[in-house]
């Protein structure tokens, strides 16, 4: 049944994508959209003095079609290069007239015949530039630059639809079979060479269709219009590596720099060149406290002190070094401003990139078959026409129950026509980005208490107290505890950092009027956050001997093992029954590290005597 409604699936799909590129060109043409030549973008590959839209492909009369030539598996073209090639036949054209359109244009080992032009409407009319988002995507996870398959689509920047789309298949069960190369002749590129050749396919089938595709919003590596979600993540990354040589380039401290980056680019999209570098060189001098050329948005400007909601306790940064290299990662993009003006995204290309593997998941092979490209055809139908397309191949059919189909397609697209109208609300949108902030609060106040659980050889360290076994001992105080003659001792302990991996610098505890309290020399560093709350320090003298501190004090202190021998002498001291010891956040912090230490000088036996 696939192999009998494959074929109308895939027909059906062109049919839509056809419909798409007349929706496209009929916008572009009756100026609801500004074409690309009137905001100052020129042909991808063509000097900036050349707006004249060439014509491309062979005369009318000349109807042999040859394949585009594709390179062998160890040598791939890039994009670009894909691009001179197709600029290279619009100059053929130009110089040397129709009489030289049927040379080979070699490009390196790339061999491209010019194909014919079968341009819809009167003879002579020039196709219709429209900017378009384009992207390619391999069927395996990963970086999958040895996929066996992969495909490529355009959609139009108006209509927000496929306009064409194309695959690539490595490896054929009919031909692996037969020994021969199946009639679809795309199977001898390697996964690097797939995208430029799709990208080189799809460019040339366009002047079939009418349009020219003057425009790409697409990896910022590739053209010269950049799509602002690659261009986030690329400047995330560089973050990252920042963050390796500079502490004070903290989460907090990247996401307010890339709000205010985002927000440069959003807000130049439609202005000058000029305004658009002006905007990304007042981030990092607005984000160290110089709002001299800050625009109106700035609440800091004109000399108030309104400080910085998205920064570190609401104050500007500090760390020149940071600055420095803040300032060098902006310089590419304050460089090439020009390329960041764009009104284009690429998330409808990831959305039907998710609906294709939908269809045709990663973690199977459909690509041996003609299934591959029966699955990509019913993706991109679902994409442009919604569910109703199933209708549409039951009715030509006449497949039962039709019934049954219609309730099901009209139910899918409420449904899909509902989520996009609430994921696309500001309202929704809000609650996204409040969900994102307590996840990853969340995930960092546990960690912090949690110390290393995962990451790579942790499973090496000398010692771990995830592999102890610990006795439970709030099982027994709960039993019947009400009835009993309960002594409570609150305790509470200062360490060196949060986690597991934390040193005890003193433990101190109350009973009634009687007290206890002593101090740890620990054997590493103490982190500045904690002894800005508990004011503790460790400081060496001009031999190299360490002291802990209190206030600038020495403590005299001991070892945690004699500390904790004592401990225990004093609780004894108390002579007091069914002892229940008691802590703020005990149960998530302090007791752990109690039990670690008393675990680790082997003195938890008299530990469970004394306490009940």
């Amino acid at each position: 049944m696939e192999r009998v409604l494959g074929p109308l699936v895939e027909r059906h799909a062109r049919d839509s994508c056809n419909r798409a590129c007349a929706q496209e060109k009929l916008l572009t043409e009756t100026g609801k959209c500004t074409p690309p030549e009137e905001k100052g973008v020129t042909e991808l590959g063509t000097p900036p003095e050349e707006k004249e839209v060439t014509e491309l492909g062979t005369p009318p009369e000349e109807k042999e079609v040859t394949k585009l030539g594709t390179p062998p598996e160890d040598d791939q073209i890039s994009f670009d290069e894909a691009m001179i090639i197709l600029e290279t036949q619009n100059t053929q054209t130009q110089r040397f007239g129709e009489s030289s359109l049927n040379r080979l244009i070699h490009h390196d080992q790339v061999t491209v015949k010019t194909p014919p032009e079968t341009v819809p409407g009167p003879a002579g009319d020039a196709p219709t530039a429209v900017t378009v988002s384009q992207d390619a995507a391999w069927s395996k996870r990963g970086r999958a630059m040895n996929s066996l398959s992969g495909w490529g689509h355009v959609i139009g920047v108006q209509t927000q639809k496929c306009l064409d789309f194309s695959s690539r298949i490595k490896r054929c069960a009919t031909c692996s079979q037969c020994n021969r190369k199946h009639e679809k002749k795309h199977m001898t590129v390697s996964a690097k060479a797939m995208e430029p050749d799709i990208a080189v396919e799809l460019h040339t089938r366009a002047r079939d269709k009418g349009l020219k595709y003057a425009a790409v919003i697409v990896n910022p590596e590739l053209v010269k219009y950049s799509d602002i979600g690659h261009v986030k993540r690329n400047v995330r990354s560089k973050l990252e590596n920042v963050q390796k040589c500079h502490k004070a380039l903290t989460a907090k401290v990247r996401d307010s720099f890339l709000k205010n980056f985002t927000y440069a680019i959003k807000q130049n999209a439609d202005k000058s060149e000029r305004e658009m570098m002006c905007a990304l060189q007042t981030i990092v001098p607005h984000m160290y406290g110089e709002h001299g050329n800050c625009e109106d948005w700035c609440r800091s400007r004109g000399g108030a002190d309104a400080g910085h909601r998205n920064l570190p306790f609401g104050a500007p940064l500090q760390d020149t070094h940071l600055k420095i290299s803040l300032e060098n990662l902006l310089a590419p993009y304050i460089i090439n401003a020009d390329k960041l003006r764009t009104t284009g995204s690429s998330q409808a290309n990831e959305s039907l990139n998710n609906a294709a593997w939908n269809k045709t998941p990663k973690s199977r092979n459909y690509n041996r078959s003609e299934s591959f490209d029966y699955r990509l055809s019913a993706a991109v139908l679902q994409f442009n026409d919604g569910y109703s397309y199933i209708n549409e191949i039951v009715n030509e059919k006449i497949l039962t129950p039709q019934k049954h189909t219609e309730m099901y397609s009209k139910k899918m697209d409420e449904e899909r026509k509902r989520q996009k109208m609430y994921k696309s609300s500001i309202n929704a949108k809000r609650r996204r980005l409040e969900l994102k902030f307590e996840r990853s609060t969340k995930a960092k106040s546990d960690e912090i208490k949690e110390g290393t659980s995962y990451e790579s050889f942790c499973g090496f360290d000398s010692y771990d107290l995830d592999i102890l076994d610990i006795p439970d001992m709030i099982t027994k105080a709960t039993d019947g505890m009400e009835k009993k003659n309960i002594n409570i001792v609150l305790f509470d302990l200062e360490t060196t950092c949060l986690g597991k991996n934390a040193e005890i610098l003193q433990l101190a505890a109350k009973s009634d009027d009687t007290s206890f309290s002593c101090y740890f020399l620990p054997d590493g560093d103490i982190d500045p956050k904690a002894s800005n709350v508990n004011s503790l320090t460790v400081k060496r003298d001009i031999n190299g001997n360490r002291y802990l501190c209190k206030n600038g004090r020495d403590m005299h202190a001991g070892t945690i093992g004699d500390g904790l021998r004592d401990f225990l002498g004093w609780l004894s001291s108390l002579d007091k029954e069914n002892i229940v010891l008691a802590a703020h956040n005990g149960k998530s912090f302090d007791n752990r590290i109690l039990l670690k230490y008393l675990i680790k000088f082997k003195i938890l036996p008299k530990f469970r005597e004394l306490i009940y």
